[in-house]
């Protein structure tokens, strides 16, 4: 009888020592748990906080590629407008003289660098399996896939000139070591610009490189960095210095309807990201190329082409006058509204 007690007890305290051991065990792996969640959740707040800085890093030096593509586009437009006056002949001898990048057109090759290391430090931080802010981390690689193909235009542009531009005007120009050189353009020189059918030819081919290859890539760069850095600036709440507006500059100036009296005809000056249009209501509207102060080439769906310019209206100062130079002819249109 007492045996049999004793070994009640024994087996009870043993259930107790038991079910005491399963509790400690249970306690010491939700520990071990615990830690582990709170060190991966440590560890994974680090690396959003990771890619969210460096995110800023790349919001940062977007900014400047944006203004680099900006100045690469304004000048490839100057370069149309170039290419434009070249094969219209609309050219004389003293543009020439005056402004020497006509003599220099198909040698002339730009595109500014632009700054990837932030980008590239992002990239190689990404590597969690969590997918942290991975649509915009998408949409960061696709336009610096862009980049890509613009710099793989400009090597080809490069090429271009080195391989066929140069040997093409040295064969073609004796003084071509004193324009080239020298920067002093002679007879022959002027001959062959404004004569050579030849060398038409030759810039319709350079500008295919240039304004349908390079400018293209630049304009897509443009158009989508400027999307991927409204998306950054509003996501994290940062200031926005290229948001999608218009230039008031701009729009102060030249944007309104102009009509003329002569004519019943109105004109509509628009502006749309930062570049000015011109619309006549008979069709698609026309890009004006800045090509100097109140002074633009509008380029044309077909073979026709006009300049416009800006003045004050003496009469009334505070209007604009509007000059379309069309052909031989010359229209004056007078702002009627903003």
């Amino acid at each position: 009888m007492k045996f049999s007690k004793f070994n009640a007890i024994i087996k009870m305290k043993t259930k107790r020592y038991l079910l005491y051991a399963l509790g400690e065990i249970f306690l010491i792996v939700m520990g071990i748990l615990l830690a582990l969640y709170i060190n991966n959740r440590n560890i994974n707040q680090q690396y959003k906080s990771q890619i969210d800085n460096n995110i800023i890093r790349v919001y940062e030096e977007l900014e400047k590629n944006i203004d680099l593509t900006k100045a690469t586009i304004k000048m490839f437009q100057y370069k149309d407008s170039l290419v434009h006056l070249t094969m219209n002949d609309s050219l004389i001898a003293d543009d020439f003289y005056k402004n020497m990048d006509l003599a220099f057109l198909v040698v002339q090759n730009h595109q500014e660098s632009l700054e990837e290391e932030a980008y590239q430090n992002l990239i190689q931080l990404n590597i969690s399996n969590n997918r942290y802010n991975d649509d915009l981390l998408i949409d960061l690689k696709e336009l610096y896939f862009l980049n890509k193909a613009t710099k793989g235009s400009t090597k080809n542009m490069a090429n271009f000139i080195s391989d066929i531009s140069i040997p093409f005007l040295a064969e073609n120009i004796p003084s071509f070591s004193d324009l080239f050189y020298k920067e002093e353009i002679k007879n022959d020189a002027l001959d062959f610009f404004m004569k050579s059918k030849e060398y038409k030819t030759f810039v319709s081919r350079y500008a295919i490189l240039a304004l349908r290859i390079q400018l293209d890539h630049n304009k897509k760069f443009y158009t989508r960095a400027l999307a991927v850095y409204n998306q950054i600036s509003e996501q994290y709440d940062l200031k926005n210095n290229h948001p999608f507006q218009i230039s008031p500059s701009m729009a102060s100036k030249y944007q309104g309807t102009y009509a003329n009296e002569f004519i019943n005809n109105d004109l509509i000056i628009k502006v749309e990201n930062d570049s000015l249009f011109i619309d006549d209501g008979s069709g698609p509207s026309n890009y004006l190329v800045p090509l100097k102060e109140k002074r633009f080439f509008v380029k044309m769906q077909g073979q026709m082409s006009y300049f416009v310019s800006f003045t004050k209206n003496e009469k009334d100062t505070s209007e604009l006058d509007l000059k379309l130079h069309f052909m031989s002819n010359r229209y004056l249109f007078k702002k009627v509204k903003k």
